[in-house]
């Protein structure tokens, strides 16, 4: 903008391109100051380092400069009548630049904030005992986790919506149960029961009913079991010993 013409800009697109990939922007033209030429060639380095690292810092820099020329302080011409004409050149440019600067670090720093909203956090269960491993459906309407019941005496899997509501047991077996992963359609849930050092997989329809045993995976002492489903709800990921 100051020079009136591209940073970079050849014969045809490929050099142009080169020259934007490999080359400085070079001198600025002799009207433009010293002070000037030095603030935005420090733009265009091509090393990250040796710019300016924040829009802040660029922009005290353009102020101070801008003041300097307000009080006819900048450079040492030869001649009182080039300095007004030098200074008109390039002053509505560093005008611009400031609006620029200015209006980029507002966006960047303020206008963000006033869009965040508040997060909301929901209690999805109170109930006495603890209440484990908990996986959201995949319509985000229900959850289904692992609960050691109101007696606090074994750990089964239980759904329940989301909005509220009974938790319905999907489970009932004296072994520890745990870690429920949705099938992506949510037709299905896959979760482990835990056997000594040796946990099962089992499928279960996500409103009760028959249990299918999909095989057994080894357990370790450092390994904190779990399962994960394909996209197309055909495969089980599983850690194994």
């Amino acid at each position: 903008m100051v020079r009136g013409r591209r940073a970079f800009q050849d014969d045809s697109k490929l050099s142009t391109l080169s020259g934007i990939l490999k080359e400085e922007s070079g001198a600025l033209p002799p009207e433009v100051t010293r002070d000037l030429d030095k603030i935005i060639v420090r733009c265009l380095r091509r090393d990250p380092a040796r710019r300016f690292q924040h829009a802040d810092d660029l922009k005290v820099a353009l102020l101070e400069l801008k003041e300097e020329s307000d009080s006819s302080k900048i450079g040492v011409p030869d001649k009182a009548g080039a300095t007004t004409r030098r200074a008109r050149t390039w002053a509505p440019a560093l005008a611009v630049l400031l609006l620029v600067v200015g209006i980029g670090t507002w966006t960047r720093f303020r206008a963000p904030r006033a869009l965040r909203a508040t997060p909301k956090t929901v209690s999805l269960t109170s109930y006495p005992g603890r209440q484990r491993a908990p996986a959201l459906s995949p319509d985000g309407k229900h959850v289904a986790f692992s609960w050691d019941g109101e007696k606090g005496d074994n750990f089964e899997i239980y759904v329940k919506r989301v909005d509220g509501g009974t938790p319905l047991s999907l489970t009932a077996n004296p072994a520890i149960e745990g870690s429920p992963a949705w099938s992506p359609d949510g037709g299905r849930v896959a979760f482990f029961r835990v056997l000594g050092s040796t946990a099962d997989i089992l499928l279960i329809p996500s409103l009760g009913g028959q249990e299918r045993r999909l095989g057994q995976v080894v357990l370790t002492p450092e390994l904190n079991p779990s399962l994960s489903w394909s996209p197309d709800g055909k495969f089980l990921a599983v850690s194994d010993r």
